[in-house]
């Protein structure tokens, strides 16, 4: 964690320096991350239906507590794994940010 605050304040003081261009160009870096995650939504979506299946056709009496539970589950593993993988994303490719700037 302390890696990706470190990560985030280097990338602040990049971004200050930056031109309004390179600054345009990082934020659609960030916007295709993000898509790249939210794309990865898509298995979670459809093993969670699958189980709101599974579980409507037990008709078991408490199931409408039981696909809270199943919904809650993977909408917090989705939220979890999606915020991992995005902070890991971009401490890789954002972590080098020094010598980038004493490369320019």
């Amino acid at each position: 964690m302390k890696k990706f605050i470190n990560t985030i304040k280097e990338l602040i003081k990049y971004c200050t320096k930056k031109p309004f261009k390179d600054l345009l160009k990082l934020l659609g870096e960030l916007l295709i991350i993000a898509l790249i995650v939210a794309i990865f939504k898509l298995p979670f979506i459809m093993i969670r239906d699958f189980g709101i299946e599974l579980i409507t056709s037990m008709g078991l009496r408490f199931s409408n507590i039981m696909l809270l539970i199943w919904n809650l589950g993977f909408d917090l593993s989705y939220l979890v794994i999606g915020i991992i993988i995005y902070i890991h994303i971009l401490n890789k490719r954002y972590n080098n940010i020094n010598e980038t700037k004493k490369d320019l």
